[in-house]
C-alpha cells in the first residue's frame, strides 16, 4: 500500500492501471474510497476515471472517491480551508480573460503602454512566475539583482510593479486565478 506515480504517452493504458489499482485497494484491502487520491490533467480524463471505477463498484464508493484534475482538487481543498489559506470563504476564481482584464486595467493605472506590452502578456508571466513559487515579493528581489541590460530591466521592473499591485488587488477582492488556485494550495500543504 504504497504512493504510485504512473507517467506514459497517450494510449499506453495510464488510466487501466490507475483503476484496476484503485478498484483492488477498495475492494481487497478495504481502503476507504474517500482516502485515495487520483490526479490527472484534464476533466475528460478525470471522468473517464471515475466512470471506469464505477463500473466495478458501489456508488458511494466512487461518490467519495477523489478523481478529479489538478485544480479542482487544490480547488477543494482551498473551499475546505479557505481561512487557513489566507482566503475567505466564497472567494472567487478569476478565468484567463478576467485575469487579462484585472491586468490591463494595472496597466493602464500604471501608465504603461498596453499597445506596446500586451497585458495578456504579462498575465502569461504573472502565472509562469507562480507555477514556479514565485510570490510578487521574491520576484521584486530577484529584479533588483538583474544585470544592467537596460531594455531587460525596464519591462522586468514595469512586470514588478504590474504582479506586485495584482496580487495585492486579487486578495484585496479575494480572487484566484488558476495559477494561484495551485500556489496557495502547495504554501496550506506546507
Amino acid at each position: 500500500l504504497c504512493n504510485a506515480l504512473i507517467i506514459a504517452g497517450a494510449g499506453t493504458g495510464k488510466t487501466r492501471v490507475l483503476v484496476s489499482r484503485i478498484v483492488y485497494l477498495i475492494s481487497h484491502y478495504k481502503v476507504k474510497a474517500r482516502n485515495i487520491l487520483a490526479v490527472t490533467f484534464t476533466n475528460k480524463a478525470a471522468k473517464e476515471m471515475r466512470e471506469r471505477i464505477g463500473m466495478y463498484l458501489y456508488a458511494n464508493d466512487t461518490h467519495q472517491l477523489w478523481a478529479n484534475t489538478f485544480h479542482s482538487t487544490c480547488l477543494r481543498l482551498l473551499r475546505a480551508y479557505a481561512t487557513q489559506a489566507g482566503l475567505t470563504p466564497g472567494f472567487l476564481v478569476l478565468d484567463t480573460d478576467g485575469q487579462t482584464s484585472l491586468v490591463k486595467r494595472i496597466m493602464q493605472d500604471l501608465d504603461i503602454d498596453i499597445k506596446e506590452i500586451k497585458p495578456s502578456i504579462f498575465a502569461s508571466r504573472i502565472s509562469s512566475l507562480k507555477e514556479k513559487g514565485i510570490r510578487a515579493a521574491d520576484f521584486n528581489k530577484r529584479v533588483n539583482h538583474l544585470k544592467r541590460d537596460k531594455n531587460r530591466i525596464e519591462i522586468a521592473e514595469q512586470l514588478s510593479l504590474v504582479y506586485t499591485a495584482y496580487e495585492r488587488i486579487c486578495n484585496q477582492e479575494n480572487s484566484v486565478d488558476f495559477a494561484e488556485i495551485l500556489l496557495r494550495t502547495v504554501e496550506l500543504l506546507k
